[in-house]
């Protein structure tokens, strides 16, 4: 019984201790409507590089895609990226580098508020009380009516020391150009 008390102490710790993230849109063009009829806008070939951001690999789609801290691939201004909307849950994504595929991955998720918000990722790490480490990541991609890609993605880290916490929260938005 005492060990069922400590459990449950211990997920309403991390659950007091952790947030829930959101993500702000800074787009100022008007979104595609998006739907299950209107979602195969998606298919096509995007730059790998944010139109009107500084060029940093921070600016990367494919980093800010697999919620990379540093992106290991060189040129990477270079690559492109492919979607290819599979279903209404379902994009894949593809990083080509002049005509040879370098990395895949399935985007999951669902539509809402004409963005697909492809599902979060949630780290947890350590043990409670003691030391423990929270990773949250949330992005969702939209269509411009001039069909541009617009990325919009948040992440929230958070750690605790002897119920001590600290942590930090950041917003990412960039366009990137259809090809």
């Amino acid at each position: 019984m005492r060990i069922f008390r400590i459990k449950i102490l211990a997920l309403i710790l991390v659950a007091f201790s952790s947030s829930c993230i959101s993500i702000k849109s800074t787009a100022t063009e008007e979104l595609v409507e998006l739907n299950n009829a209107t979602i195969s806008k998606f298919n096509g070939t995007y730059s790998n590089l944010a139109k009107d951001k500084l060029e940093t690999e921070h600016a990367s789609l494919w980093k800010q895609m697999k919620f990379l801290k540093k992106d290991t691939i060189p040129n990477w201004e270079e690559h492109k990226i492919e979607l290819e909307v599979k279903n209404r849950h379902r994009i894949k994504a593809k990083l080509w580098h002049k005509n040879v595929l370098v990395s895949e991955r399935m985007l999951r998720g669902r539509i809402r508020n004409n963005h697909f918000s492809v599902k979060r990722q949630i780290k947890i790490v350590g043990v409670p009380f003691i030391f423990f480490f929270t990773s949250d990541n949330k992005y969702e991609i939209g269509l411009t009516k001039d069909k541009q890609l617009v990325l919009n993605r948040a992440t929230d880290d958070i750690g605790m020391l002897f119920l001590m916490s600290a942590g930090k929260s950041e917003q990412f938005n960039a366009v990137y150009t259809k090809e």
